[in-house]
């Protein structure tokens, strides 16, 4: 596996085939229109993910993007969004590089970051590597690998909210407020990214926010969240990045 972890996989678009006949190739699409678990319609230029996991058991992502499990791997993450789902796109694999063990799965990511302006737009990924994550949504497991299309006959969501990174700190929430139908935290600061998850308990986290950059020339962090009926459950996460 370490093999096609270190292999460039091409991006190629619809009518486009493998190199070789002999080549692998994952194919995908999604109909649309896919979303984030607040209900918004994804941006264009945000991620699809493919990961391999050689258990078969994915165990998810944190705030970083990076997959909490040993045993998972991100092949690549592109920014393919476009006109609110996965245009159709094929992964190619040489057969060399290809195994019969494990298990591959493609990924709606939420990489939005909240400007000091207010325009929402997808992180993305940098030199092939996802550095933040608010959630994540599941497109198709268990994909084979051959030249048949595989594609999400229902709308993908982003429900799945990214963990902590190992390691960090749970930011201090100092206050908080209600205003119309938002919620206001404000919050320690630690220099990175934050979001907010917000659930109907404890044990449910049902959205998440948007991150907003947190320069470290700030001691306190305002960050917006919906408010989730007559009362509800809300946790910042944080994420450092490494320029």
């Amino acid at each position: 596996m370490k093999k096609i972890v270190s292999i460039v996989l091409s991006v190629l678009f619809t009518n486009l085939y493998a190199n070789s006949v002999e080549d692998s190739a994952i194919v995908f699409s999604t109909v649309g229109p896919d979303k984030y678990a607040d209900g918004s319609t994804v941006l264009d230029g945000e991620l699809y993910a493919l990961i391999w996991t050689a258990d078969g058991v994915f165990e998810g992502f944190s705030a970083d993007g990076k997959a909490l499990d040993a045993n998972d791997k991100i092949i690549v993450a592109s920014p393919l969004a476009k006109d609110g789902h996965c245009p159709k796109v094929m992964f190619q694999i040489p057969k060399k590089n290809a195994v019969n063990n494990g298990k591959f799965e493609v990924f709606l990511m939420d990489t939005r970051v909240t400007s000091q302006s207010g325009v929402v737009a997808p992180r993305g990924a940098k030199d092939g590597q996802v550095e933040l994550l608010n959630g994540y949504g599941k497109v198709a497991a268990d994909i084979a690998l051959s030249s048949t299309s595989s594609k999400a006959e229902n709308a993908v969501v982003a429900n799945l909210n990214s963990a902590a990174p190992k390691n960090s700190n749970q930011p201090r929430v100092k206050s908080m407020r209600i205003e119309g139908d938002e919620v206001i935290l404000t919050v320690e600061n630690a220099p990175g990214f934050m979001r907010v998850q917000s659930g109907s308990d404890t044990s449910t986290a049902d959205a998440t926010s948007p991150a907003i950059e947190t320069p470290a020339a700030s001691e306190t962090v305002t960050i917006k969240a919906p408010k989730v009926g007559d009362k509800g459950f809300y946790r910042v996460i944080h994420n450092s990045i490494d320029e």
